[in-house]
């Protein structure tokens, strides 16, 4: 990550925070911008899949083998490989 760019969003986003706070209007549209380019600098992970204990409920990754919680013995999860669908 760039440490210059990523302070100079931060500084965007500050500037356009105190413009919005100063009741200045168009500041609101420049603090959207700003905050999207903040965000898409640091690029949050995706989040995770998960499924759920079919016994407890509680989530676990879909590749377990075991419940976390409660031990229940999981059964793999079949999957359709992406772009494809089921055809009937």
């Amino acid at each position: 990550m760039n440490r210059e760019k990523l302070q100079a969003a931060v500084e965007k986003v500050e500037r356009a925070i105190e413009g919005v706070s100063s009741g200045f209007p168009e500041s609101r549209s420049a603090l959207h911008i700003a905050w999207r380019q903040l965000v898409r600098l640091l690029a949050p992970e995706r989040r995770r899949e998960t499924r759920r204990c079919p016994r407890c409920g509680n989530a676990g990754m879909p590749d377990a083998t075991l419940c976390g919680y409660c031990w229940l013995e999981l059964l793999p999860l079949h999957r359709v490989p992406e772009g494809r669908g089921t055809l009937a």
